[in-house]
C-alpha cells in the first residue's frame, strides 16, 4: 500500500506542477504552431500495424514510435535502455550496467509473447523465445515501432505485440555522409563507431561498424562487442528495387558472480541476420514485395568455479557450458494496394528453424564429458490479409490470418480495429483480436534437457481488446489514455517434474496514461505511467512463478531542452515496482533512477559539425533492480564526441 501512496503522491504532484506552470504563463511563450499536426502528423506512416505504410491517423492499434533523433538525444548504448522509456513497456535489466542484457515485457506479458523484428527479420531465439537486445547497435536505427497488444492477425505468433526495429535508409547523394562517434567512461567503458551512406548511379548504400567494451561498473560485469551492419539498394528497370542487408553482432559479458560460492557465469552470443527483398510496382498504388530472410545465432552460457574462467582469460575450472546453435530461414511475398479510401494487403510466408543443443561439463560436475541433443526443427507457414477502409472520420481495419506449425496446433487469428476522429483535437482508437504464441522450439523439441520437452504442448491463446483516446483539447497539452484487457488460455507452465504443460486461464488488465507538453522556451515535458495486473485465480500450481497474481507499476518522466543547432539536454527518470501474490518476493530496489545527457554542437562547415556530449547515469545513486544479484550501477560518467559529415 505504501508504494501505491507514493505513486499517487508523485502523480498528483506532477499534475499540480504541470497545471500551475501552464496556467501561469502567457500563450505567447509557447511555440504552438499547428498543435494537431504536432501530435497527429498526417504524414507520419506506420508500417508494423498492417505490413504496409499507413497514416498514423488510421492506425487502430496502440502504437508507440521512437525516432533516431530521440535515440540520439538519450546517448544510450542499447535498445533495452531506449525501450525502458516507452509507455507500456517494462524492461528488467540483469544489472543496469554498460549495455547490460535485459528482459522486456509489453503490458505485463512474458518476453516470448512479443515478436522482435529487424527490418522484417524475426530476431527471437529458439532457445528461450525472446530476443537478445544488447547486440543491436542503436546507431543503425531509423525508428522503432512498438505495437502493444495482440498482433497475430498480421504477424502470427505475437500474443503481446511487436517491436519492429527499422534501420536507416541508404544514401541519396553522390557525396558520402555519416557520423563518427567516440566516447569514454568509468570502468574503461569505451565506444567508437561510425556509419556512412551514399549513392553512386543506381546503387545506394549504408554501412556501419563499431566497437563497445567495458570492464564493468559492478562486480566486474565486463562487456564487449564488435557489431557491423550493411545495406545496399539497387534501382532496376521499371522502378523495381532490390535491397540486400547483412548484420552481425558478437556481445560477450559476465552475467553473474557468487564470490562466496566461487561461481561465475559468462555469456557469449554470435548472431547474423540478413535479408534480400524485391519491391515491384505494377501500377500506381499496387506493389509486390518478395523477401528472403535468414537469422543465425550461437548462444553460449559458460559456468565456472574456482576463479575466473576461460572467457575472461583466467584458469577457472569448468562447471558446465551450454551451447544453443540455431538457424531460421524464411520467405515471404505480399501484394499491397494503397488507395485514397482503401488500402489492403494479402500475403504468405514460410519458415524453417533448426537448433542444436550441447551440454559440456567438467570435473566439478562429474566430467569431463559432452551431451548433445537430437537436432530440433520445426516449420511454420502463414497466410494473411487485412484492409483499411476510410469513411470520413472513421477508419475500419479488419484482418485475418491462418498459421500452420509442424509440431504445435494450427491457428486462425481474426482482428478488428477502428479509429474515429471525434473532432479536430481528439481521436479514439480501439481493437479486438484473437491471438496466440507458439511454444518456442526448446520447449517442444530439444532444449535445456531434451528428456523433458513436450511435443504435445499447445499454443497459448488470447482474446485481447484495447481502447484509447488521444486529445489536444487541453491547452498546450497532448493527453493519451489507453485501457487494455487480455484473456490468456492454455498458458505454459513447468510441472513439478520439469515438463512444460498447458495450464488454465489468466487475465491481464491495466491502463496507460501519457502526456506531452507543447514546447515552451525550447523545453518539452513528457511523462507516462503504466499499471498492469495479472489475475490468475483458479490457475493450476505454477512452480515457475511466471503466472502469479502480479501487479506492476512503472513510470517515466522525460524533460527535453532542444535549441536545434545549439544545446540539447535530456533528463530522464524511471520508476518501477512489482508485487507478487500478496508477498513482495523479490529483493527490489525501487528508487526513481535519473539519467542526464547534454550535448553542444559546433558547425565547422555547411555540411560538417562536431557535437560534444556528456552523460551522467543514475545521477542520485539510486537503488533500482529486480533482483539483489543484479544491482544497478551507481552514478557514473561518460563523455565523447560525434562528428557529422
Amino acid at each position: 500500500m505504501n508504494h501505491r501512496v507514493t505513486l499517487l503522491a508523485l502523480t498528483l504532484s506532477l499534475a499540480h506542477l504541470l497545471f500551475f506552470s501552464l496556467v501561469s504563463i502567457q500563450a505567447d511563450d509557447f511555440d504552438t504552431g499547428d498543435e494537431m499536426a504536432m501530435f497527429f502528423d498526417e504524414d507520419e506512416l506506420v508500417e508494423t500495424a498492417t505490413r504496409y505504410p499507413k497514416p498514423l491517423m488510421q492506425v487502430a492499434e496502440n502504437v508507440s514510435i521512437v525516432t533516431a533523433e530521440e535515440i540520439a538525444a538519450m546517448h544510450y548504448h542499447s535498445v533495452a535502455e531506449v525501450l525502458n522509456y516507452v509507455t507500456g513497456v517494462y524492461v528488467s535489466f540483469n544489472g543496469q550496467d554498460f549495455n547490460s542484457e535485459a528482459d522486456y515485457s509489453i503490458q505485463g506479458a512474458q518476453p516470448w509473447h512479443t515478436l522482435v523484428l529487424i527490418d522484417g527479420v524475426r530476431y527471437n531465439n529458439a532457445s528461450g523465445g525472446s530476443a537478445l537486445l544488447s547486440g543491436i547497435p542503436v546507431q543503425i536505427i531509423k525508428r522503432i515501432e512498438i505495437i502493444k497488444g495482440g498482433a497475430s492477425s498480421v504477424w502470427g505468433s505475437a500474443l503481446a505485440g511487436v517491436i519492429n526495429i527499422i534501420t536507416k535508409d541508404t544514401g541519396a547523394t553522390a557525396g558520402p555522409s555519416g557520423t563518427l562517434i567516440a566516447s569514454y567512461g568509468e570502468a574503461d567503458s569505451l565506444r567508437y563507431e561510425g556509419d556512412v551512406a551514399g549513392q553512386g548511379g543506381p546503387i545506394s548504400y549504408y554501412l556501419y561498424g563499431g566497437r563497445m567494451e567495458s570492464d564493468g561498473l559492478v562486480n566486474g560485469r565486463f562487456y564487449e562487442s564488435s557489431p557491423f551492419y550493411s545495406k545496399m539498394r539497387f534501382e532496376l528497370p521499371e522502378d523495381v528495387e532490390l535491397t540486400v542487408s547483412l548484420g552481425h553482432s558478437s556481445p560477450s559479458w559476465k552475467q553473474l558472480e557468487y564470490p562466496a560460492a566461487d561461481y561465475i557465469e559468462y555469456g557469449r552470443n554470435r548472431s547474423t541476420f540478413g535479408s534480400l527483398y524485391l519491391d515491384i510496382p505494377f501500377s500506381k498504388g499496387l506493389n509486390l514485395h518478395i523477401a528472403a530472410q535468414t537469422f543465425r545465432q550461437k548462444y553460449m552460457l559458460e559456468r565456472d568455479v574456482m576463479g575466473l574462467g576461460d572467457l575472461a582469460g583466467g584458469e577457472g575450472a569448468q562447471f558446465n557450458d551450454t551451447i544453443w546453435d540455431e538457424q531460421n530461414d524464411s520467405f515471404e511475398a505480399r501484394l499491397t494496394w494503397l488507395g485514397n479510401s482503401l488500402s489492403a494487403t494479402i500475403g504468405a510466408e514460410t519458415s524453417r528453424s533448426t537448433m542444436d543443443y550441447t551440454l559440456a561439463f567438467g570435473e566439478e560436475w562429474g566430467g569431463p564429458g559432452v551431451m548433445e541433443a537430437k537436432k530440433a526443427k520445426d516449420e511454420k507457414r502463414g497466410v494473411y490479409a487485412n484492409a483499411t477502409f476510410s469513411l470520413g472520420d472513421f477508419s475500419v481495419t479488419p484482418g485475418l490470418r491462418y498459421d500452420y506449425h509442424s509440431i504445435s496446433d494450427e491457428f486462425i487469428s481474426p482482428s478488428l480495429g477502428l479509429t474515429y476522429r471525434l473532432n479536430d483535437s481528439t481521436i479514439i482508437r480501439g481493437t479486438m483480436a484473437r491471438g496466440f504464441s507458439h511454444p518456442y522450439l526448446a520447449l517442444i523439441s530439444g532444449g535445456n534437457d531434451w528428456e523433458y520437452v513436450n511435443p504435445d504442448l499447445k499454443p497459448e491463446k488470447t482474446l485481447a481488446s484495447q481502447v484509447g483516446v488521444e486529445t489536444t483539447a487541453l491547452r498546450y497539452l497532448r493527453l493519451g489514455v489507453n485501457l487494455f484487457h487480455h484473456s490468456i488460455e492454455d498458458v505454459h507452465l513447468m510441472s513439478p517434474d520439469y515438463i512444460w504443460v498447458n495450464g488454465g486461464e489468466v487475465k491481464r488488465l491495466g491502463y496507460e496514461i501519457e502526456f506531452e507538453t507543447v514546447s515552451w522556451h525550447d523545453l518539452t515535458l513528457n511523462a507516462n505511467f503504466t499499471y498492469a495486473q495479472m489475475d490468475s485465480d483458479g490457475l493450476e500450481d505454477d512452480p515457475t512463478d511466471d503466472w502469479k497474481n502480479d501487479e506492476q507499476y512503472f513510470a517515466n518522466i522525460m524533460i527535453d531542452y532542444d535549441r536545434g543547432k545549439d544545446w540539447k539536454i535530456f533528463l530522464g527518470g524511471h520508476y518501477f515496482w512489482e508485487y507478487e501474490s500478496e508477498v513482495d518476493l523479490r529483493d527490489t530496489g525501487n528508487d526513481f533512477l535519473w539519467d542526464l545527457g547534454a550535448s553542444r554542437r559546433f558547425s565547422i562547415t555547411d555540411r560538417n559539425e562536431v557535437e560534444l556530449f556528456v552523460v551522467v547515469q543514475n545521477i542520485f545513486n539510486s537503488s533500482q533492480h529486480w533482483d539483489s544479484d543484479y544491482p544497478a550501477a551507481g552514478r557514473w560518467f561518460e563523455a565523447g564526441f560525434k562528428f557529422n559529415y
